[in-house]
């Protein structure tokens, strides 16, 4: 049976974080060449470390580091010694991982510098130095070291010296705890000891600081050359020293992992500072004239696959929105309508008030012919449950609003026209004070019985007036009927000149 076979394509993320194929070192090289200045190197190189410690990943890019920095020199005693990217990066880790932990013992070296005012310069062979300095620096040396070897180290940073010595010890088994060595106390300790910059006695301290530095080094190499008097002076306590420090690296630091990698516990303290996918992308060309030839082709591929992904999701996007103003263009075409039945709705509410009036009247004739029309207009009452439109829609449609206003305006006209009316009829009123309903002029008809309408100033239609032969019975004449001064119809209180 055949079978479609799917070829899902990687994501960028997951073949960079795999860091097999190797994208990573012309990443590196494009972003952190000698063609930048140093703060931009610092800026890229750090953004790619926090990507990978983001992703959880951060032990592994450690690893790769180590065995590209293995590779490249084929010296046990320079390695991790030069300035290249890669022990920038080892550095990096360093500062987060056991920075705190060896910053105490430092500080306290720094304060003892202080305290016993020792000046010493053996950086300048022309400048003398006392004995008394020198055995000094040696009591500092020695209680600096005490500390250094009851710190408790975390788990993470004795992964990453296990996972160097390993990859060491299979090109050069004997120079494992050396090198390791030279990460952690001329790399690192020592690096930071003579860069320290005191507060006050910088004359003094900052020299000093450097030579203490100088002497670390030298106790803590192969072989302990006696060139100089004060190399002659310190041989024997640096051998002791270098003996408690193998034990040390051996006992303490090289440790078996046997289950998982241990948690970088302040991982999760760490932000992404720049955006590495779109950075990669923009500059592809150029990273991948620095990468082999198939992996700057996967690079392409997972770039193509991008950029195609995200124009699809662009799409969806543009259809979403279109959707959505076709949606709120339909919503406002709607309340349009509804405003307008609304309009129309307030007109025969203003009819059906009319004929509530009339129907005061009690005469069934009148109670029979408005009913039928106040029942024909009862349903037009519900639009009034019709929720009116919110006053958050933003957007409508130009063509629906164009209309409506053209109607509110039609609307205002006539409204503006019947008040006008309205206004002469009741000068008119004013004028007459009363009409008599039994008068000749509506009475005398010609052979017909047809009811007789008088015309209002609504827009509603007439009303039917009785004859005389439908008079209503407690009411014998509606020749006291006035017409109401407000223009809604007849007004049924008693002509006061009776």
């Amino acid at each position: 049976m055949n079978q479609d076979i799917q070829l899902k394509i990687p994501t960028f993320e997951e073949v960079f974080l795999s860091l097999e194929p190797d994208i990573l070192s012309g990443v590196l090289k494009h972003f952190c060449s000698r063609d930048l200045s140093e703060e931009e190197i610092d800026g890229n190189m750090k953004a790619i470390f926090y990507f990978f410690v983001v992703n959880g990943k951060v032990l592994e890019l450690m690893e790769w580091v180590a065995i590209k920095e293995i590779a490249e020199i084929h010296n046990p005693n320079l390695m991790f010694q030069r300035n290249s990217i890669y022990n920038k990066i080892i550095r990096l880790y360093m500062d987060y991982d056991v920075r705190d932990i060896f910053q105490d013992s430092i500080e306290k070296l720094l304060d003892q510098v202080t305290k016993k005012n020792i000046q010493l310069n053996l950086l300048d062979s022309s400048v003398k130095y006392s004995q008394s300095d020198l055995k000094k620096v040696q009591e500092i040396l020695e209680s600096f070291f005490t500390k250094i070897f009851d710190l408790k180290l975390p788990d993470s940073f004795k992964y990453f010296m296990t996972t160097i010595g390993s990859h060491i010890t299979e090109s050069y088994p004997t120079a494992t705890v050396n090198v390791l060595i030279n990460i952690i106390f001329n790399r690192y300790i020592g690096s930071t000891i003579a860069t320290s910059k005191p507060t006050k006695n910088s004359d003094r301290i900052i020299p000093t600081l450097k030579s203490i530095s100088l002497i670390m080094k030298w106790m803590l190499s192969n072989e302990l050359k006696e060139d100089s008097s004060w190399q002659v002076s310190m041989k024997n306590f640096a051998e002791i020293i270098k003996t408690n420090v193998v034990s040390w690296i051996t006992n303490n630091v090289i440790q078996t992992f046997i289950d998982k990698k241990p948690k970088v516990k302040w991982e999760v303290a760490v932000r992404i500072t720049k955006d590495i996918k779109n950075m990669v992308f923009k500059d592809s060309e150029q990273i991948c004239a620095l990468l082999p030839e198939t992996t700057s082709r996967l690079l392409r591929i997972l770039k193509d696959e991008y950029i195609s992904s995200t124009t699809s999701i662009m799409d969806l996007f543009m259809k979403l929105q279109r959707t959505i103003i076709e949606q709120q263009s339909d919503i406002f075409s709607l309340y349009s309508e509804i405003a307008v039945l609304n309009q129309y709705n307030k007109e025969l509410t203003e009819r059906i008030r009319y004929f509530e009036l009339r129907k005061r009247t009690d005469n069934d004739e009148y109670i029979s012919f408005d009913k039928d029309i106040i029942e024909s207009t009862t349903p037009m009452l519900r639009l009034n449950e019709v929720q009116k439109q919110p006053e958050n829609i933003t957007s409508i449609n130009t063509a629906n609003k164009q209309k409506l206003d053209a109607y509110f305006a039609k609307k205002r006209e006539q409204e503006k026209n019947q008040l006008k009316l309205k206004s002469d009829y009741k000068n008119s009123v004013m004028e007459t004070k009363y009409i008599s309903i039994n008068s000749p002029s509506l009475l005398q008809r010609k052979g017909t019985k047809q009811p007789q309408y008088i015309s209002t100033p609504f827009t509603s239609p007439s009303l039917p007036l009785p004859d005389s032969k439908t008079a209503i019975p407690n009411h014998p004449s509606l020749a006291g009927s006035k017409i109401s001064e407000d223009g809604l119809g007849v007004s049924l209180f008693s002509d006061p000149s009776k």
